[in-house]
């Protein structure tokens, strides 16, 4: 596994960690239905410059605002605006992108399916 590999795979683990631990309140729940309203943040924070011209420290942010549509008991879709700012770095101007967001959710844990004996 090579340096930029190894790094890249670590801030992917470290975003992926602070997803997972925030807290409920982030989602909004709109009746009993399964409706909710939602808002994210991520903040990319690269761990150290390559050979290819990535430099390290902070580089973009992304923010999601957006509603869960349920479907099904299993099935739900997230749907929402993404807006994304990439910081201007090393003579780059900086960039502001605009983007539709769609998120297909199947919830396995609610799926009961039949086991396998070997």
């Amino acid at each position: 596994m090579s340096t930029e590999t190894y790094a890249f795979d670590c801030c992917n683990v470290w975003l992926l960690k602070i997803v997972q631990n925030l807290p409920d309140e982030v989602n909004h729940r709109l009746g009993a239905k399964g409706y909710a309203l939602f808002v994210s943040h991520e903040s990319f924070i690269l761990p150290n410059s390559t050979r290819w011209g990535q430099l390290h420290g902070y580089e973009r942010m992304r923010n999601i605002v957006g509603v869960t549509l349920p479907f099904s008991k299993l099935v739900s879709a997230d749907v929402g605006y993404l807006n994304q700012f990439r910081i201007a770095r090393a003579g780059a101007s900086a960039q502001m992108d605009h983007a539709l967001t769609v998120q297909l959710t199947i919830n396995v844990a609610q799926h009961h399916a039949p086991k396998a004996d070997d």
